[in-house]
């Protein structure tokens, strides 16, 4: 035993030696010679085998000549499995045929025969699933493998953005469907990855040959969503293309599965919510470059249109609202994306009455010092009739919320002296869009603004 132990850690060591030094020839040649027993040689302290390796840093040449050694090996083991079956179902037929020939003459002839049939069907039935299944187990131990953090090559091909290898690998092993299965210790698929990593043309890949057409799962039921488009804390597909910003990416994602739009994370967020908190991305909360600036508004106004499509198509958006959290449209007020709360309103206006820790959406715009914002509210009637007039919790009208310098720092000015300015510039646009009266009305602590 403590010799077999030490072959096989000196295969690791060889095969880690190589793949660190990209001798990938020889890493070819030890699977050719080991077989089974290179292909499921963990490396390193990750838990890699020379296949992780291969296919997140070789040459696309070599990583794809190490998938054909293992492709070939595979093949090998399974045709040894099949032979090894398909005498035992000879033995099965032969069986059948000696104990046919025992009943032929006997009155109860068919029942017998009906016994007979089915005990045939059911061992050979048996036998092919034992194929199955240790086939399956010689893909799991050479193939999909999985290293310490539950990723298999396929995993790692698709956060690398390797499409040839991802292609090779699936078609190979033809896997279409057990990649529906392959998950690592966070719940992440390889599709998952490849949409965090915002690569789209494996993402669309996976999705056109792997997902596309399953019966199983609907993209218009949220109790039936793929669990491939999703992570153990409840992160969507769609969360993180808009997380990490890849808009083209998300995009696609709204067109092929809506209903991922009305998905709540562990934290009660949507993809809404998430796209409200990212005024840079934002024409009106932009400071980069003009040709940065078109690029951007382009993808975020379409997805964001995508949405509202969804949302003015749906009827109901109670998922989009969780009234535990901030709700979109105020986060979008909050943060001073006009664009986001004129489009959500124009789609459901009642959105306009929602209130987040006591405020509501004007009270959010003051406090935060949102100029924009506040103008796009004040041109709405309801507004003027009715949502300048509430107060929060602690009874502060809008003019007690400009005048409270809080730790929110919107103006893009050096100096304290010019940021009182802006203060007091801020405080008497208020005042000139508010009653009079607001100027003497006292809150819960009896001060005035």
């Amino acid at each position: 035993m403590d010799d077999i132990n030490k072959e096989d850690d000196s295969l690791a060591i060889e095969l880690y030696r190589n793949t660190m030094t990209g001798q990938w020839k020889k890493v070819v040649e030890m699977y050719k010679e080991h077989k089974i027993k290179a292909m499921s040689a963990k490396i390193n302290t990750s838990g890699d085998t020379a296949l992780h390796v291969a296919v997140s840093i070789a040459p696309d040449k070599e990583a794809q000549q190490l998938v054909r050694v293992i492709k070939d090996c595979y093949d090998e083991e399974v045709k040894k499995i099949k032979d090894c079956y398909d005498e035992e179902v000879k033995k099965i037929n032969d069986r059948f045929d000696l104990e046919v020939a025992k009943i032929k003459d006997k009155a109860e002839y068919e029942d017998s025969l009906k016994n007979l049939q089915k005990k045939q069907n059911d061992d050979i039935n048996v036998c092919d699933e034992k194929v199955e299944e240790e086939s399956s187990d010689i893909l799991e131990s050479a193939v999909w493998i999985k290293n310490n953090e539950g990723n298999t090559p396929l995993h790692v091909a698709a956060t690398a953005q390797r499409m040839s290898i991802c292609i090779l690998l699936i078609r190979s092993f033809d896997s279409f469907q057990s990649v529906l299965g392959m998950h690592n210790i966070r719940g992440e698929s390889p599709l998952f990855l490849a949409a965090f990593h915002g690569h789209k043309k494996i993402f669309i890949y996976f999705y056109v040959n792997i997902l596309l057409g399953n019966s199983k799962f609907s993209n218009t039921d949220p109790e039936s969503i793929n669990p491939a488009y999703l992570r153990t804390d409840g992160e969507t597909i769609l969360h993180c293309a808009i997380r990490w910003e890849y808009f083209d990416l998300a995009f696609e994602i709204l067109d092929r599965e809506p209903m991922l739009a009305y998905f709540v994370n562990e934290q009660g967020i949507t993809p809404l919510h998430l796209l409200a908190s990212k005024p840079a991305v934002f024409r009106s909360g932009f400071h980069l470059g003009q040709w940065k600036k078109i690029k951007y508004h382009c993808n975020v106004l379409t997805f964001v249109d995508a949405i509202d499509l969804l949302m003015a198509g749906k009827g109901e958006t109670s998922k989009l609202v969780n009234t535990d959290t901030e709700t979109p449209v105020l986060l979008a007020a909050r943060n001073g994306i006009t664009e986001m709360v004129e489009q959500i309103l124009a789609v459901f206006p009642l959105a306009i009455n929602y209130r987040s820790k006591g405020k509501n959406i004007v009270l959010w715009a003051v406090k935060n010092r949102q100029p924009r914002v506040l103008q796009l509210l004040l041109k709405r009637d309801f507004v003027k009739r009715k949502l300048i007039h509430e107060v929060d919790t602690e009874k502060n009208n809008a003019l007690h919320l400009a005048a409270d310098i809080g730790e929110k720092k919107p103006w893009r000015i050096p100096g304290a002296a010019l940021q009182m300015q802006w203060e007091i510039k801020w405080y008497q646009f208020v005042k000139d869009n508010m009653p009079q009266h607001f100027c003497y009305q006292l809150n819960e602590k009896d001060k005035t603004p």
